[in-house]
């Protein structure tokens, strides 16, 4: 999704790093900023299932959208999308990416120069890369309701462990 007066589908979710890197390639700055409405439309074209992450590049507030910055932070919270933001420059756009990325439970980085912005981008790449899904049947017996659920793994000869609290619906 890209924004400027208004925010728009580049590319729908894909594995396709061709197609992305195509569409990112074609992208050209100007106009305004529809930064709100952009943050709604991704969580919307990501849809509600498995692991959803946007990262966010800006470098202004939003001048443009019809939604609100509250709106958008309310979609975003209840969308279970994991948002990170990348403020290009220092000033007053970094507060609302900063509330964007805690309602996203991500983080926001500022970036001066174009080899932080590189270093900032490839960092949230890797993180993306890095995930992993865990699809399970329910154990015969468990009721529906918030369980806690923990996960153990070898990442080659590296132990990983993580827990959360899971909503089993039957």
């Amino acid at each position: 999704v890209s924004f400027s007066d208004t925010a728009e589908v580049e590319v729908a979710p894909t594995v396709d790093r061709v197609a992305v890197t195509d569409a990112v390639n074609a992208l050209e700055a100007g106009g305004g900023t529809a930064l709100n409405d952009a943050v709604i439309l991704t969580t919307e074209q990501l849809g509600s299932e498995g692991s959803r992450n946007v990262v966010l590049l800006s470098d202004g507030n939003d001048a443009d959208s019809q939604a609100s910055g509250k709106q958008a932070r309310q979609v975003l919270a209840n969308s279970g999308v994991v948002l990170d933001a990348v403020s290009l420059g220092e000033g007053s756009q970094e507060k609302s990416l900063a509330a964007l990325a805690e309602a996203g439970n991500g983080s926001v980085v500022t970036t001066t120069s174009s080899d932080a912005l590189t270093a900032a981008f490839e960092s949230a790449a890797r993180t993306v890369a890095a995930q992993l899904s865990v699809t399970s049947e329910v154990p015969a017996g468990v009721e529906a309701g918030t369980v806690e659920m923990t996960v153990a793994a070898l990442v080659g000869d590296a132990p990983i462990t993580d827990s959360t609290a899971t909503l089993i619906t039957l």
